[in-house]
């Protein structure tokens, strides 16, 4: 499951630099 985490974290990380809000998820779920 961490496994998937990280790559959504990755996904979300690139997202999160047009979408604040979005980078604020991966740092909850970082």
């Amino acid at each position: 499951m961490f496994n998937g985490v990280r790559k959504l974290q990755h996904f979300w990380k690139k997202r999160g630099e047009a979408d604040g809000e979005r980078g604020k998820e991966v740092e909850i779920f970082g």
